[in-house]
């Protein structure tokens, strides 16, 4: 299975300027039609630059962003081709489409992969507007699922007599008022429940075999959606009804009782949502996972359902900005603090400023989407309350902890603007946790500040390279650029980063050859060597550019590097 796919950052980069401005482009054009419904030529401009736009994302290879952007363009078209524009139904899910795509796209560029069954419900909501049938997420993931009524021996005892065709009809009915219940999202947990026992009543009422199998396995999943273990959206809710279906066709035929339901690609997602149901084991699921010895998947639900409610939050530009301010706020709460130590008053009048800070920082980390850390914004706020009933003493001592959680909540703000996908990181705030975000966060910004100079450092040596060769082959000019390249070299080896440390010892010794043996070479063979030598610091230019921006980088950029120094006769020594 592969959930999550690789994204090559470097493509994503070359086209996301452009690719931004097109999806401002197509969402600006169906507003314009929405406006005014008249203007037909809008929504065939819309479907155009959708079609320019999955063309894209299937040339840079991100599926998923692919696949809903392709199904934007086919709706488009067939509103156009029909000559009526969309109904309500489809305007509301090509409106919510154009808007959950661009910022799928931002929690790629923050992941660096694709993880396209996050965008099925989505998916399937477009086209379920346009009379399509749903993609399933096991087939997305392109999982081989066996057929469970089939392939496994799994059985229960049957209840004593012959069930007739009243009782059928009667439990098809508790079924199907759950069902409208489910639907009209009215009392989902309750009616939830209606169908779960409606299936299981059945279960009993069939003998032993694969019809008695297929609908276990129905009854199972039910039970996993009852727990809340798994969440219901419009792909699940074509199980449902596929299940009616099959218990119509029972209720109106008894004999059917012995026999699979033609519904094989249900079956397999059945057994598919079973797997990422992470399901008690002591549950109906849980026990008919175990029974049936099928392994659950490394993914739950809850992993995708996190990943899906982020796509509507906050996007990435706004959350900058917002942190960026957040900042600033913090600072002055800092500043309280200080203020607070050194003048040891702490009555009403000098904390309200400060616990005021401190509260609306936490409604904001909450509009953010990071409740964790709103609520321990908030226990900092009861924190500095309690300083006006504290003695001297204890009012010293509880201070520096206030400064020390401002502090963390710094830095759990640093690492979530330089890397927006690990909002989970901040899901468990134990005092270990704590520690550990503030000495990544302090270990990223000294990184960045490596590469940041690194790369300024490389700039420089490129320079003095160009100079040396405009200026006749004046050695000045290049005589410190060994020593540049070995202290970048120095500090890539102390953060422990051996492949690019090794291509600059390599860089260092060629230039310090290159000086000492100036007067041994042509200046058009000297040119040649340079121009050989920028290509290798272009590429590890451009492998500093994506650590500074993405936190990892191609290494093939690093193989160009040192392909180019062994074409200068400086082999990169292995590691």
């Amino acid at each position: 299975m592969q959930y999550e796919v690789p994204v090559n950052m470097s493509s994503l980069d070359l086209v996301s300027t452009e690719l931004a401005a097109t999806l401002d482009e197509a969402t600006d054009a169906f507003e314009e039609y929405i406006s005014d419904t008249d203007k037909l030529d809008k929504l065939k401009d819309c479907a155009q630059l959708s079609w320019q736009i999955a063309g894209t994302l299937d040339l840079i290879q991100v599926p998923g962003a692919a696949l809903l952007a392709r199904n934007i363009e086919q709706a488009l078209q067939s509103c156009c081709a029909s000559g009526r524009g969309p109904n309500e139904k489809q305007a509301e899910a090509l409106s919510t489409s154009l808007f959950v795509l661009p910022r799928y796209l931002e929690s790629v560029a923050s992941r660096q992969s694709d993880i396209a069954v996050i965008l099925l419900p989505q998916v399937n909501e477009l086209r379920a507007a346009h009379g399509k049938e749903p993609l399933y997420e096991h087939a997305q993931l392109g999982l081989k699922l066996p057929q469970f009524s089939r392939e496994f021996s799994l059985e229960v005892p049957v209840q004593a007599g012959t069930p007739d065709q009243e009782t059928l009809k009667r439990l098809r009915h508790m079924y199907q008022v759950g069902l409208l219940g489910v639907l009209r999202d009215s009392q989902v947990s309750l009616h939830l429940r209606l169908m779960f026992r409606a299936v299981q009543r059945l279960c009993a009422l069939i003998p032993p075999g694969e019809a008695q199998r297929f609908w276990l396995l129905g009854n199972a999943v039910l039970d996993a959606f009852q727990e809340r273990r798994l969440a219901i959206n419009s792909t699940r809710r074509r199980i449902f009804t596929v299940l009616d279906k099959a218990f119509r066709s029972l209720s109106s035929d008894p004999q059917k009782l012995t026999v699979v339901p033609d519904a094989p690609a249900c079956e397999q997602e059945m057994l598919y949502l079973l797997q990422i149901s992470d399901s008690a084991p002591e549950s109906i699921a849980g026990r008919l996972l175990k029974a049936a010895d099928i392994a659950p998947l490394d993914v739950t639900d809850r992993d995708m359902q996190v990943a899906m409610q982020r796509m509507f939050g906050p996007g990435l530009d706004a959350m900058s900005t917002v942190i960026r301010e957040l900042r600033e706020e913090l600072r002055n709460a800092t500043d309280m603090l200080e203020i607070l130590m050194q003048s040891g008053r702490t009555d009403e009048e000098e904390v309200a400023p400060l616990c005021q800070i401190l509260v609306q920082l936490g409604g904001i980390l909450q509009v953010l989407g990071l409740p964790t850390l709103a609520r321990y914004a908030r226990a900092q706020a009861d924190q500095a309350r309690a300083l006006k009933d504290m003695d001297h003493t204890a009012t010293l001592a509880a201070l520096p902890n206030i400064a020390d959680a401002i502090l963390f909540i710094q830095h759990s703000l640093d690492n979530l603007e330089r890397n927006p996908g690990a909002v989970e990181d901040l899901d468990d705030l134990t005092p270990d946790r704590q520690l550990q975000i503030s000495s990544m966060s302090q270990l990223e910004t000294s990184r960045l500040l490596v590469f940041k100079e690194s790369e300024s450092g490389i700039s420089l040596a490129k320079r003095a390279i160009s100079a040396y060769v405009d200026s006749d082959y004046d050695i000045a000019h290049i005589y410190n650029v060994g020593t540049t390249l070995n202290s970048i070299r120095g500090a890539f080896h102390v953060l422990t980063m051996g492949r690019i440390t090794r291509v600059l010892t390599a860089a260092v010794t060629f230039v310090n050859d290159f000086v000492e043996k100036r007067d041994m070479r042509s200046p058009d063979k000297a040119k040649l060597l340079l121009e050989t030598l920028a290509d290798a610091l272009i590429s590890v230019e451009y492998y500093l550019t994506e650590l500074s921006r993405h936190h990892r980088a191609d290494e093939e950029l690093l193989s160009l590097a040192e392909e180019s120094l062994k074409a200068l006769g400086y082999q990169v020594k292995p590691a």
